[in-house]
Order: C-alpha cells, then structure tokens, then sequence
C-alpha cells in the first residue's frame, strides 16, 4: 500500500511465499480498491520447484518467516519456489527484496540470466549470518558492482558487538548513470 500510495500508477508485483500472508495481501488489495498490483504465491529463489518454508502458526505474517530451517524452525510447509528472473521482460524502476536469507540465490540468478541489467534501483534487506549460513556478504557485494551497481549500507548490531550473530544489512543500489 505504501508503494502505491507513494506512486500510484506503478505496476507492482509482489512475491509472498506464506499462503496465510498471501490471503491477507489479497484482501488488502481487494479492499483498497488498489490497480496493477499482482500477487504472486512463491518464494524467489535459483530455480523452480517446491521449496521448504518454515513459519509459525500461531503468529500469522512473522517477518522471520524462511526457506532456512536453521534460521526459523517452525512448521514447515511445502510452497512453490520460482526464479525472480523469470518474471523480468522489462525494465524495473525499483526493486525491494526481502527474501529472508535467500538474496544471494535470487540475486546469482539475475546475474546469471542478464536480467539484473533491467534493473535500475534496488533496496535489499541483507541477511548477514542468517541460520547456520557463514559470511558471504563479499561475494554478494561484488555481483553488485560487477553488475554496475553502487550502493548505501546501513547496519547495526544491538547490543554490543558479538560473534556469530545474525544480522540485518540494508543495501540501498543504484546504477550511477541512472541515478535519480
């Protein structure tokens, strides 16, 4: 709703892998009357399948809702995982990816398939450590550049600095001939 209020004649896709989530994104639309939005019912990932996703319950619409079970240990459910890249054909003012450890998946594919060059902007909300995952956020920052990419961290570790912490690291990416 925030994206459609800030522009309303955006066409926006959003990608919800939690089916309860999903009915309530419906509903949201449904109910404010909101144009061009497509919801779609996977979770993004680096090939197409069925894909593990874990969530609770008891706390419909959780944001640490994951495909990594070392992550978030819930019930698991079954849910259909399809490449972000597959529904690029055109270009995409701005892309918002919160995927919950599955960025650098997501992100290899759009590298990989040449449509990470459609994309103008981006904001991606990293998962440093996510699970039982070691640090990679290098690699992941390189794909960005290599792909013409510059970009804003932003990142906090509360409280105190720890080992072996999860963390959330936002990227703010803009190609810089494109900059608006």
């Amino acid at each position: 709703m925030y994206f459609k209020w800030l522009c309303p004649h955006a066409r926006i896709h959003a990608f919800e892998a939690d089916p309860q989530t999903l009915i309530l994104l419906q509903r949201n639309i449904a109910e404010n009357r909101l144009t061009d939005i497509t919801p779609h019912h996977c979770a993004l990932w680096d090939n197409d399948g069925d894909i593990d996703f874990f969530f609770d319950a008891d706390r419909p619409s959780e944001l640490s809702m994951s495909t990594d079970g070392s992550y978030f240990s819930g019930q698991c459910v079954k849910v259909p995982a399809r490449r972000l890249s597959e529904f690029i054909n055109e270009q995409i003012d701005f892309l918002k990816m919160d995927i919950e450890g599955a960025e650098h998946r997501v992100l290899t594919d759009l590298v990989s398939s040449g449509k990470i060059s459609f994309i103008r902007r981006m904001t991606i909300e990293y998962h440093h450590r996510i699970g039982s995952k070691s640090s990679d956020l290098g690699d992941f920052l390189k794909a960005l550049e290599q792909a013409g990419f510059e970009y804003q961290i932003d990142a906090s570790l509360f409280p105190g600095h720890r080992n072996d912490t999860f963390q959330s690291i936002f990227l703010v990416c803009y190609r810089p001939d494109q900059f608006v």
